[in-house]
């Protein structure tokens, strides 16, 4: 038996570095179809030959994608267990839900838990992600009711819900919210406050022409760059020329909150990277830019004081206007560095 037993432990080293390569793999966010193999293959250059145990033969490698994903199953199982175990012991257990669409365009609804530990600590965790047939609200509470049932969740401890606050969810009739407070009456439902604060700003901006037409040059302006890969390396260059961080203007959306702060503040930061790139667009290429390069160079030299007619100018009119900005309490914010 003795005989046996460094070709038992060798076999079982090969298997668990393979484990320890996939989960690197996957919590680096690296794709594992493709490169757990090419892994190996280092590991194995770099002296790991316990690997070779791995290869029975020609056909058997323990590298082809059906294997990869076998061995993906038990790593979220064993990694999965404890967090399930310690959500079942929580006095209290809430649920946050939300839809997306993989790269297939394949609907899913995404599910987080969260809960106390026995301190009374609050955990969030991935509970599950699951693909659903359409985004209607009976289709998205039985899967809900499906996930909860396989993780053996405590559904007597559920006592809040939160949802990103689109209508589906929050219907008073048949929403998501409504259904699964009827089926667990202890639910508590809400809805992201950030999200609704986002929307709420932007509906209430289109009110001012000035904010809207702002809006709408940012986005133009990363368009502009975006659609071309000669116009961004030349941002890039100027930059680079300048000292500046490697610049990329970032996209306006209004449903992410933070997207037009940042597109103003990589402008800001970049405004003369941006205005020699555009400069030369204009004098090379004869593209139609110069006179949006002269109304930024202008607004660059105003500073703080607005251009007569202006649209910061107009924006100082309806922040003194006590009809229209001025009747709410706008403060001045430093500018942040670092982080």
């Amino acid at each position: 038996m003795n005989a046996f037993e460094p070709v038992i432990i060798m076999e079982h080293e090969a298997v668990i570095g393979g484990f320890k390569c996939l989960y690197w793999l996957v919590k680096n966010e690296i794709a594992h179809h493709t490169n757990y193999g090419k892994l190996l293959s280092l590991a194995q250059l770099l002296g790991c030959d316990y690997f070779l145990k791995l290869k029975v033969d020609r056909r058997n490698n323990y590298r082809s994608h059906r294997i990869i994903d076998e061995m993906l199953e038990i790593v979220s199982k064993v990694i999965e267990e404890p967090l399930i175990e310690q959500m079942r012991a929580s006095q209290a257990i809430s649920l946050g839900l939300d839809e997306s669409t993989d790269v297939s365009l394949l609907r899913q609804l995404d599910l987080h838990v969260r809960y106390l530990d026995e301190e009374g600590l609050v955990f969030n965790q991935f509970l599950d992600i699951v693909t659903v047939s359409d985004g209607k609200a009976d289709t998205i509470v039985t899967a809900v009711k499906a996930v909860l049932q396989n993780k053996q969740v405590p559904t007597e401890k559920l006592c809040g819900l939160g949802t990103d606050g689109a209508a589906v969810m929050t219907g008073r009739v048949n929403g998501v919210a409504k259904q699964l407070t009827d089926s667990f009456p202890m639910i508590v439902a809400v809805a992201c406050a950030a999200h609704r604060l986002a929307l709420a700003c932007k509906d209430a901006s289109n009110d001012v022409k000035y904010m809207a037409t702002f809006r709408d040059h940012l986005q133009e302006l990363h368009l502009y760059f975006h659609h071309s890969a000669n116009r961004t390396a030349a941002l890039k260059a100027a930059a680079t020329t300048l000292g500046l961080s490697d610049l990329k203007m970032k996209e306006v959306k209004d449903t992410r909150w933070l997207s037009q702060h940042l597109a103003i503040e990589i402008l800001q930061r970049n405004l003369t990277a941006v205005l020699a790139t555009l400069a030369e667009e204009a004098e090379l290429k004869r593209c139609p830019v110069p006179i949006t390069i002269e109304t930024l160079r202008r607004i660059k030299d105003a500073g703080e004081t607005p251009l007569p007619g202006s649209f910061l100018s107009r924006l100082h009119q309806d922040l003194d206007d006590p009809l229209g900005l001025g009747a709410f309490t706008i403060h001045y914010e430093e500018e942040r560095t670092g982080c």
